[in-house]
């Protein structure tokens, strides 16, 4: 287990470093590699606060929250694509509680919870052969920065995929691809035995630049039916894992004047498996914050 925290940090720090290295010499990067990269940063705070006079029942937080967003691509030759993508995302809400005490009652900070916190790496190589289809193969790594009991990089999920894509959309704005393969993905949790499925992923992808550069949008859906998995034969297993997995991800961001930008994100998420509720899981975020464009 400390292996895998430690080359799951080594692959973070890599594309970290990749990162400052592109933005040192981007222009000599791009004539000499191919290399097309782009890194953001969004960062957002929300505070308000009251003094001791006054009047209600209001109470004072702090809310934070950062977003990286990195991508990497280079058609390496003709016939071969190379494409990275990593989303780092975390967020805390700092509150206050009204505690009764012998003096009467005192607001105290409590200690501040999670809103958000993601890791997702992927990495993906399609054969450009000029056909309708490219085949393709990709590996993907998802987890936490912290779990509940503040230990790190944990739980955490590999997937491996192999199948054929499209690139229906390629223009100066938009790209729109998709694809269709077999996975096999791996669910490792700290003090949980080691879990494994395969089945049928359709991913599609979509990025587009509104006039003026000003609004971008991007939208990942990713869809996966199970058809094997390790523990179908043990005693106790029901049949949710056979249910379809749906994850799709939207995020879109407006700059408003300068470094100033209001961003929406949302997120529908539904794995039967792995989830205690019958419905469709939805996160909402809206913030103005900061946003800085490293590449």
């Amino acid at each position: 287990m400390r292996f895998i925290h430690i080359l799951i940090m080594a692959m973070v720090l890599t594309i970290a470093a990749s990162a400052v290295s592109f933005s040192a010499d981007k222009e000599a990067t791009e004539n000499e590699d191919g290399w097309d990269v782009n890194a953001d940063i969004n960062l957002n705070l929300t505070q308000n606060s009251y003094n001791e006079d006054w009047e209600g029942s209001e109470l004072g937080s702090i809310s934070w929250s950062a977003l990286g967003l990195m991508s990497a691509e280079n058609q390496i030759s003709q016939k071969c694509n190379w494409s990275t993508i990593m989303r780092l995302a975390f967020g805390q809400t700092h509150t206050q509680k009204e505690i009764e005490t012998e003096n009467g009652s005192e607001k105290k900070w409590q200690k501040p919870s999670k809103s958000t916190d993601d890791i997702d790496l992927e990495s993906m190589m399609r054969f450009t052969l000029g056909k309708f289809i490219d085949p393709y193969f990709s590996a993907r790594m998802q987890t936490k920065f912290t779990n509940e009991n503040n230990e790190m990089f944990d739980p955490k999920e590999f997937t491996e995929s192999v199948g054929i894509a499209n690139e229906f959309i390629k223009t100066e704005r938009t790209n729109l691809v998709s694809r269709i393969g077999f996975s096999l993905r791996q669910h490792l949790r700290k003090d949980f035995d080691a879990t494994s499925d395969g089945g049928l992923e359709f991913v599609t992808d979509y990025h587009h630049i509104f006039s003026e550069d000003r609004i971008i949008f991007d939208s990942t859906l990713r869809l996966f039916q199970a058809m094997i998995y390790s523990e179908s034969d043990e005693e106790g297993v029901n049949d949710d894992w056979q249910s379809l997995d749906l994850d799709w991800k939207n995020n879109l961001s407006l700059n408003v004047i300068g470094n100033i930008s209001i961003s929406v994100y949302l997120q529908l998420l539904y794995d039967k498996d792995h989830q205690t509720s019958d419905g469709v899981q939805i996160k909402q975020t809206l913030g103005v914050g900061f946003s800085y464009k490293l590449l």
